[in-house]
């Protein structure tokens, strides 16, 4: 009996030292290799193919140095421990040319002059112990690193964006040229700064930012992409600038207004514009109209003491099937808001050295409005002329010169007392994209504190033109949408009555089958 009780012990301690052996290889080999199975539909907790890819074209170290407090509240735990999982993955794929380190400023007071320096400051949180409401200060910030370049990112809030963010900021410290992006506004009174600093805010994570205007003596400086936003009455100076830029070999997306919005009143009237002269050249027309839909997004009005919000049909809510699900620019896009934008046309189709494609287009369900604009959200609308109207559209190919066969104009202002005396014309350009819309709104900054995506649409063709379309996917994860299809007014009342009367009914079939089954049972018996 003895025997047997030390037989049964004995085999106990060997299963258990087996299972702890098997154990600890395990978690060695875990730490070695390592799968994950990632089932959202987007994979967005898997770094994308874009990512590898750079990882992999490393050719020299890079350091990624974040900087995390240790004591850290409890709801901000998780995050530190998701970026730490998403740096091992990048390091993972690196080949050994990207260094990960995170570090505890709280203690180092030099360290942390030197993050205020390079732009990443304490951030104070609220944390509730011992029943108390209490602040603390942290640090949630991160720096990538390569020879003497740097990028910063000053605050992690979250990881929706975290991959572009990382991957863009190894990219733009890796390349050995940074591409410009030129911004060039026109409505008068508008600046960049004062109207869209978020969208400049946004590209300056990637690109060379300028500022342009038509004060040069030789004409706009060189960028590698030219955003011309809002519309004025151009002069024939003015117009050979742009058009010699693209000429030269810039990509142009144009977002042009065709109406005058009267500042904090809901009236609009045409605007004094001659874009179209520019435009047509290329074989774009942005029409003098507002296109209205009935697929709208929210807007907030006020009127006396009262403030409501409704679907406002000028401003349209583009997704789906009328973004174009082919170009890698929007095809991944959730949805787009066009607020109070024009339709625009390709005035030839059958050009054979432009091939043009419609980015974005309003539903069946939209109209127009012509001649005296009026943008109550109360008025009736009357909606004739339905049908879908082209808003984005994009040409891609070699474009002729407006200014071909004839003499450059001649400079004006100032820019006249410098300039040659005579400019030669370019009068084909290489292959280049153009965009054209028909509204600057949408990334105007008081639009995009409302729709803050909004700005993706542009940075996504940016990046297409310059980069590839790589990037774009990174961009675009976690930012989908899945609105209910919109149907018919008797498919809405067949589901209302249907969920009404129809689970009723069924419990009284039910009941009375039940019943008859029981019934003839017992006439069995």
């Amino acid at each position: 009996m003895v025997k047997r009780t030390t037989s049964y012990g004995a085999s106990v301690v060997i299963s258990v030292v087996i299972i702890l052996g098997i154990l600890i290889v395990l978690n060695c080999l875990s730490n070695l290799y390592f799968a994950r199975a990632d089932l959202t539909e987007d994979k967005e907790y898997t770094v994308s193919d874009a990512t590898k890819s750079v990882l992999a074209d490393l050719e020299d170290l890079v350091t990624i140095e974040a900087y995390f407090s240790k004591q850290l509240p409890s709801y901000v735990m998780p995050l530190k421990t998701q970026v730490k999982d998403l740096l091992d993955e990048y390091k993972a794929y690196s080949n050994g040319n990207l260094q990960v380190e995170f570090i505890d400023p709280d203690d180092d007071k030099q360290l942390k002059q030197k993050l205020q320096f390079m732009g990443i400051p304490p951030v104070q949180l609220n944390v509730i112990q011992k029943d108390k409401a209490e602040l603390t200060t942290v640090y949630l910030g991160l720096a990538i690193l390569y020879e003497n370049k740097q990028e910063v990112i000053p605050v992690i809030r979250g990881t929706e964006n975290l991959e572009y963010q990382i991957t863009s900021g190894i990219r733009k410290v890796t390349m050995s040229e940074v591409k410009s992006v030129g911004l060039l506004p026109l409505t008068e009174g508008m600046t960049v700064d004062d109207s869209f600093s978020k969208l400049k805010e946004a590209l300056q994570k990637l690109y060379d930012v300028k500022v342009l205007s038509f004060d040069r003596p030789r004409g706009l400086e060189k960028v590698d992409t030219l955003v011309i936003l809002g519309s004025k009455k151009l002069s024939d100076w003015e117009k050979f600038q742009i058009d010699q830029a693209i000429m030269g070999g810039a990509n142009a997306i144009f977002l042009t207004d065709m109406i005058d919005r009267q500042q904090g009143k809901l009236q609009a009237k045409p605007a004094e514009s001659n874009l179209n002269d520019l435009l047509n050249a290329y074989g774009f027309q942005v029409n003098n109209n507002l296109v209205l839909d009935r697929v709208a997004a929210m807007a907030a009005f006020s009127s006396g003491f009262m403030s409501f919000r409704l679907p406002y049909p000028f401003w349209i809510k583009v997704g789906g099937k009328q973004l174009a699900k082919d170009n890698p620019a929007v095809g991944q896009l959730s949805a787009v808001v066009f607020p109070w934008t024009s339709s625009v046309e390709v005035k030839n189709k059958e050009a054979k050295d432009v091939k043009y494609e419609v980015l974005a287009r309003s539903s069946d369900a939209s109209w127009l409005q012509t001649g005296r604009f009026d943008l109550s959200p109360q008025q009736h609308f009357s909606q004739t002329a339905k049908g879908s109207y082209e808003l984005a559209v994009e040409g891609d190919g070699t474009f002729k010169s407006l200014f071909a066969g004839k003499k450059a104009p001649k400079p004006e202002g100032t820019a006249a007392r410098y300039a040659p005396k005579e400019q030669k014309v370019i009068e084909k350009s290489p292959p280049v994209k153009i965009v054209v819309v028909g509204n600057s709104f949408m990334v105007n900054d008081n639009f995009l504190s409302r729709y803050r995506k909004n700005d993706l649409f542009v940075e996504n063709l940016i990046d297409v033109m310059n980069l590839g379309k790589g990037l774009v996917g990174i961009r675009t994860r976690g930012a989908t949408e899945r609105p209910l299809e919109e149907v018919s007014e008797g498919t809405k009342q067949w589901v209302k009555y249907g969920n009404m009367l129809g689970v009723p009914i069924l419990v009284v079939i039910f009941g009375l089958s039940r019943f008859l089954i029981r019934k003839k049972r017992k006439r069995a018996v």
